[in-house]
C-alpha cells in the first residue's frame, strides 16, 4: 500500500492528466461549438452618485467605534 504523500501526488497526477485531456479536446474543437467555460467575475464600476447613495455615514462611524477606533 503506498504512503500518504505518494497517494496525494498520484491524485494530483490524475487531475493534471484530466486537465491536459480537456485542453487537448478543446484545442481540437476550436472550429466547432464546444463547452463554454465560465468567465471570471468582474464587477462593474459604480458612479459617484451611486456610491454616495450607498454610503451611510452613521453606520460607517458606528462600525469604527465598535472596532476600537477613537475620534
Amino acid at each position: 500500500m503506498p504512503s500518504l504523500p505518494a497517494q496525494l501526488s498520484n491524485s494530483y497526477g490524475n487531475i493534471a492528466n484530466a486537465l491536459g485531456a480537456v485542453k487537448q479536446q478543446q484545442q481540437g474543437q476550436k472550429g466547432s461549438v464546444g463547452m463554454k467555460l465560465a468567465q471570471p467575475y468582474r464587477s462593474q464600476p459604480i458612479g459617484l452618485q451611486q456610491a454616495r447613495a450607498m454610503f451611510d455615514p452613521s453606520q460607517f462611524f458606528t462600525m469604527l467605534r465598535q472596532h476600537g477606533v477613537k475620534a
